[in-house]
């Protein structure tokens, strides 16, 4: 009888920390690797409407500050840009 509620135990406390480790994974934020230190490049992206680029519909730009600075949307139709930096 002692060993069923043991074995009870164990299985809600492997439950709980799975659900703990599952929620770390989905939620947690994730390391930037595209994102260089700050004072060596700008990163700048350039959003479209469609593939023949003329409608330019949002901006995301990593300054030499390790500032960054979007505004309008994101889509699939994206130009990069990377320029050094003046004063590193």
């Amino acid at each position: 009888m002692a060993t069923r509620r043991w074995a009870a135990r164990l299985a809600a406390v492997a439950m709980l920390l799975g659900m703990f480790l599952l929620g770390i994974a989905l939620f947690a934020p994730s390391a930037r690797a595209d994102i260089p230190l700050p004072g060596t490049y700008e990163d700048r992206r350039t959003y479209y409407s469609d593939s023949t680029r003329t409608q330019i519909v949002g901006s995301w730009v990593y300054d030499c500050y390790g500032n960054i600075w979007t505004w309008g949307t994101q889509s699939g139709y994206v130009d990069y840009e990377r320029f050094p930096c003046e004063n590193p």
